[in-house]
């Protein structure tokens, strides 16, 4: 078990060291790591969807809890997902063309996308493998972990936009700390003290208030109507 988190901290740690080492070893510019950010992004969302969908049960059904559906879960992330990745998308974009006229440099672009392909690869297998049984209810944090990346660069674009005035550079840093730093978090809390812990909390009480994802889909469906 413990290779399972070395090998989980060296992913983590060197997925996020990609664009790092790429600008401060190899003269990457600020706007190629951050469409890197962008990528590793768009990557993860189809992987986190597929973990869901090789692991978990189609539905839990247990007495004095509410029914889980994994569809009903995985439209909800699929939803939310793609929706903040478009956001940022479209101003990381726009920034990028604004500072570079369009020439970005495509060889760079492609190795460190290369890299970062073999990085989340790497955690998908690793996750694939041991996170047999995976429950609806844990699920549930994996793509809860997954939106909190995205919901970060979506935070961060934002900030980077009146951040930007003083460089892109002042922006990249203060992210790429923050982003790693999170992302250690979720191994920490990954770790078997934090699971016995989680999976202790009451997750499915019928009394209890709605997840995330209840409450997202009744927003929606009430909306929809």
């Amino acid at each position: 078990m413990l290779a399972k988190y070395l090998i989980a901290a060296f992913q983590a740690l060197g997925i996020n060291a990609v664009p790092v080492v790429g600008m401060f070893a190899a003269d990457w510019s600020v706007e190629t790591a951050m469409l890197l950010y962008l990528l590793e992004n768009l990557i993860g969302i189809p992987l986190a969807a597929l973990l869901v969908r090789l692991l978990a049960p189609a539905r839990e059904d247990a007495p004095g809890m509410r029914v889980r559906h994994r569809r009903e879960i995985l439209n909800t992330y699929l939803i939310v997902a793609l929706s903040f990745s478009l956001g940022s998308a479209i101003f990381i974009l726009f920034v990028v063309y604004r500072t570079t006229n369009g020439q970005v440099d495509l060889t760079r672009l492609r190795t460190g996308l290369g890299a970062i392909t073999l990085f989340a690869l790497l955690g998908f297998l690793v996750d694939l493998v041991y996170m047999r049984p995976l429950s609806l209810p844990r699920a549930e944090k994996v793509l809860e972990r997954s939106l909190g990346r995205i919901f970060l660069l979506y935070l961060a674009v934002f900030v980077g936009m009146f951040l930007a005035i003083f460089g892109l550079a002042s922006f990249f840093i203060p992210f790429v700390v923050l982003k790693t730093l999170v992302d250690i978090g979720y191994l920490l809390q990954a770790f078997p003290g934090a699971r016995r812990a989680e999976e202790t909390e009451p997750t499915g009480d019928a009394d209890a208030p709605p997840s995330f994802w209840r409450s997202v889909t009744i927003s929606w469906k009430q909306r929809s109507r």
